[in-house]
């Protein structure tokens, strides 16, 4: 049972996604994973419901998941993080080269009023 406090939690919700390419024909295609990606999707203050949990990924799987003839980008999995904490990737970047190259791509504050202007006209 989780102990009630009033402390504020602060996590932020991650996203692992498999990226895939087709090495051979579009008639004969074979697949195979050629990495993967971690994005942030969300942020909770307070410990979500696993139905907040795929509302979230729902909400941004337009954003993340793409599919051609050649290329596939899917969603793999999640994990949830102290807000502060690096994600299970940005550390294994950290402890072996002390820095972070590729962050977590945040999407939690994605802003689209300039292309639905140009859109909308």
């Amino acid at each position: 049972m989780t102990e009630v406090t009033n402390e504020e939690l602060n996590l932020k919700l991650v996203v692992t996604t498999s990226l895939w390419a087709n090495s051979a024909t579009d008639d004969m295609p074979l697949w195979k994973t050629v990495g993967a990606k971690e994005y942030v999707i969300a942020r909770f203050t307070a410990e979500p419901t696993l139905e907040d949990l795929g509302k979230a990924c729902e909400s941004k799987r337009h954003l993340i998941e793409t599919h051609t003839k050649q290329f596939h980008e899917t969603l793999s999995g999640w994990q949830l993080y102290l807000d502060q904490n690096l994600t299970h990737n940005e550390y294994l970047q950290y402890s072996l080269t002390e820095q972070v190259e590729f962050p977590a791509i945040d999407l939690t504050e994605v802003d689209a009023t300039e292309e639905l202007k140009q859109i909308v006209g």
